[in-house]
């Protein structure tokens, strides 16, 4: 044997009994019932009352004793029914099985689709598609079509079928709407107005769901690139090679006459009159901005204001045609309200209210999203509000965003503490170092704004925003080798005082799971505290989520195996599931859980209708 491995093997002989003496530990106080010792791949319990199962790769139904339910067989796939019908596979053939097990549409399918509503039925067979009624299995198209999409998923459910480059639309139930004569059919999903785009020898016009051309082909091909929806009742279209806005009545709001268009919305749009000359019309036609050189407008007015490149220069350009900022050759970055952040030629930096006018400058300026502009100059950083107004003179030596309760751990000569946007100080600055993972710092090295815009707690293994509430967030403190954890008060967790500052995970109601390591990685190890910093346990666990179940415990699991831990720091439910236990509930002293809406994965088998019972 090699020395080396010589050495280890009593390492892992006394790791593999501690794992085993803490397994024993969890399960020694719970005994397990089984309603039924048959053992499966997988069960799944549906609302019948059936189990939808496998088994040496094959998919049936079951009863709770196990045994294969009446009009059922073994099947080599079995998908999710939907409108009481589901489709099945056996030896590389398709079908249609109904709720009782009978096949309404034979194994002889090349293969099946469920439609929509109505039970609708796309079938395959010999290469070709048609439709069907999934629970009578009656054929409403024959199987005659290369290819078929959805029109509208909305009511009522059209398609598009296409054969030899030529398309036609169909209702749900297999009626005819229009003759397979175009080149294409689009659809319409998030319009006011029910129309669908389609293509007759090469132009594009409008239906509606009836089938009824609306509006005539006579729009550009070029508009396929571009939105083909209405919005309000209104579209930039294009005719003859020029622009203009079309009401879904199929009249012109505003002729076709504009050499191009930029920036359209519900409001307005930048029209190109003459080659190089750009305006601003509403939709009443009405210039905003009269046409004047500028290149080509990407940017819609936002507040009034936009940016927009003159001769290669950008500038700011008013609603009213005036110029904000006049074209300047430095580079527009950010804007907080009325204040600007430019890049100057020479890279350095620098902030100008709604006229122009300088307000500051320096090394770096970041606007990282928290309604604030923080400036960097020699290595020392300040901040201003939306309105050019300071904060706090240039003092701090680093400082991290703000988060949603307002406040930002700064450095102020050598020393940390939490800051609020009013500039005051939360925690004065006396620690040695400070972390928290809300926010991530950014600073002139760098030059990154990377952050958490808000913390997130697991829900199911979900990461969703954390509920807001004064003093939630948590942050880490260093004094001399300790780090300390406090909220936005300041007062210290007395029980809590650690070597490093290690990542948090909020759980709900206050409830708060700390990592062995500030990032995730695969041997974190969690411990769960309660909400005034006091171990819930003192059990370090691999994962710990809380389950959607109104918080009333939480999942843990421990040597990669699942359980339950109660909000008083007890178990409910053993770690011996493989897999994740999202809900569990209580019942006359016995815990039902539930695995993903499923049953319950012990010992490498699904198993029927276990339930856990403490001793």
């Amino acid at each position: 044997m090699n020395k080396s491995n010589a050495y280890l093997l009593p390492f892992f002989t006394c790791l593999l009994l501690y794992s085993n003496a803490l397994s024993a530990q969890f399960s020694d106080a719970f005994s397990e019932k089984l309603v039924s010792d048959h053992q499966f791949d997988y069960a799944i319990p549906t609302d019948n009352g059936l189990y939808k199962v496998r088994l040496h790769g094959k998919h049936s139904f079951v009863d709770s004793t196990g045994k294969i339910a009446p009009g059922w067989r073994w099947y080599d796939r079995i998908e999710n029914f939907w409108e009481g019908i589901a489709p099945v596979q056996l030896k590389g053939r398709w079908g249609i099985c109904n709720a009782a097990g009978e096949l309404t549409i034979p194994l002889e399918m090349d293969s099946v689709r469920l439609g929509y509503r109505n039970q609708t039925v796309w079938f395959k067979e010999n290469g070709m598609w048609g439709m069907a009624n999934g629970a009578s299995g009656k054929v409403l198209i024959p199987a005659e079509w290369e290819k078929y999409y959805y029109a509208s998923y909305a009511s009522p459910v059209l398609w598009s079928v296409e054969r030899n480059g030529q398309s036609g639309l169909v209702d749900n139930y297999g009626q005819w709407l229009t003759r397979p004569i175009y080149q294409w059919i689009g659809g319409y999903y998030q319009s006011n107005v029910p129309y669908l785009s389609y293509m007759l020898a090469g132009r594009i016009g409008f239906m509606d769901t009836t089938g009824r051309e609306v509006i005539e082909p006579v729009l550009d091909y070029d508009m396929v690139n571009f939105e083909l929806t209405f919005a309000k009742n209104k579209l930039w279209a294009s005719k003859g090679g020029r622009w203009g806005l079309l009401h879904s009545n199929g009249h012109w709001l505003i002729p076709p006459k504009f050499i191009e268009t930029s920036g359209r919305s519900n409001t307005g749009a930048w029209v190109n009159t003459e080659p190089g000359l750009w305006g601003y019309i509403d939709t009443s036609g009405n210039f905003l901005v009269a046409p004047m050189p500028l290149d080509r407008p990407w940017q819609r007015f936002s507040n009034g204001v936009a940016v927009v490149y003159q001769y290669g220069k950008n500038g700011v350009l008013g609603i009213d045609g005036k110029w904000k900022i006049p074209p300047r050759p430095e580079i527009i970055k950010y804007k907080i309200n009325k204040i600007w952040a430019i890049e100057l030629p020479d890279l350095k930096l620098a902030c100008l209210d709604e006229h122009g006018n300088a307000i500051m400058q320096g090394n770096n300026i970041y606007a990282p999203g928290d309604g604030y502009l923080y400036l960097e100059r020699k290595g020392i950083w300040t901040f201003i509000n939306s309105a050019g107004e300071w904060i706090r003179k240039p003092e701090l030596e680093a400082i991290r965003g703000f988060n949603d309760e307002g406040a930002a751990l700064a450095q102020k000569k050598g020393k940390w503490g939490l800051l609020s946007n009013t500039g005051t100080w939360l925690i004065p600055p006396q620690y040695d170092d400070a972390y928290s993972d809300t926010y991530r710092i950014f600073n002139d090295s760098t030059r990154s704004t990377v952050r958490y815009t808000t913390p997130v707690m697991l829900v199911d293994g979900e990461e969703v925003d954390v509920v807001k509430k004064p003093g939630h967030l948590l942050y880490w403190f260093k004094k001399g080798k300790t780090w300390h954890l406090t909220d936005t008060s300041g007062v210290l967790y007395p029980k809590i005082a650690m070597d490093s500052a290690y990542r948090i995970s909020y759980l709900c109601d206050y409830f708060f799971a700390i990592a062995n390591r500030v990032e995730y990685h695969y041997n974190n190890l969690y411990r769960i505290y309660k909400p005034d910093g006091t171990p819930l346990s003192e059990i370090w666990f691999e994962e710990v989520r809380a389950p959607s179940n109104g918080c009333l415990n939480f999942s843990v699991r421990q040597n990669r195996k699942w359980g339950i831990m109660d909000k008083n720091g007890g178990f409910e439910f053993p770690c011996i599931s493989s897999s994740e236990i999202k809900r569990s509930d209580v019942r006359d002293g016995r815990t039902i859980v539930d695995c993903y809406g499923e049953s319950f994965y012990v010992n490498n088998k699904w198993q029927l209708g276990v339930i856990y019972e403490k001793k």
